[in-house]
């Protein structure tokens, strides 16, 4: 089974593009901006984020360029190093991942929850932002899984048990 790649250079850019800005932005600008005291060094900040961000994603397009095969950072770093590095630098990426995942939609829920749930005691808690993270990671979880296209039709998995 293979997926067809749908997305595109300028798709690719604005995933990108947003999830270094939301990372960064989303949550904390004016404690930072605060912390940095001029507005010199808190524009400089973001520059020199924006230049260290830009050579990463130099770096991984070079990579990429070398070595165009699938696997990602498993098949890089087997080839480089060995593969138990390479197994163990992917279970950090899961982790990782899972992680920005869940901190940006615990931001994002605090962010929401005064427009979808009600005003009362009982959904301005712990509750209402459970709620609404494990809600909004779940439905982009399964609009992202219905999104994926086979490249030809396969039997179903329950086939082959």
């Amino acid at each position: 089974m293979s997926i067809k790649p749908k997305l595109n250079r300028f798709d690719l850019t604005m995933i990108v593009i947003s999830l270094i800005i939301g990372m960064g932005i989303f949550a904390t600008p004016t404690e930072v901006a605060i912390k940095a005291g001029s507005a010199w060094i808190f524009f400089g900040a973001w520059i020199f984020g924006g230049l260290v961000s830009l050579c990463g994603a130099l770096t991984f397009a070079e990579i990429g360029a070398r070595y165009p095969m699938t696997g990602g950072f498993y098949k890089v770093f087997s080839y480089c190093y060995h593969p138990a590095i390479a197994f163990m630098i992917n279970w950090v990426l899961v982790i990782s991942n899972a992680a920005s995942v869940a901190a940006v939609a615990v931001i994002g829920s605090d962010y929401i929850k005064p427009f979808l749930l009600p005003n009362t005691a009982y959904w301005q808690g712990d509750l209402g932002t459970k709620l609404i993270t494990i809600s909004s990671v779940a439905v982009l979880y399964v609009i992202n899984f219905l999104g994926i296209k086979n490249e030809r039709s396969h039997p179903k998995c329950a086939d082959y048990i």
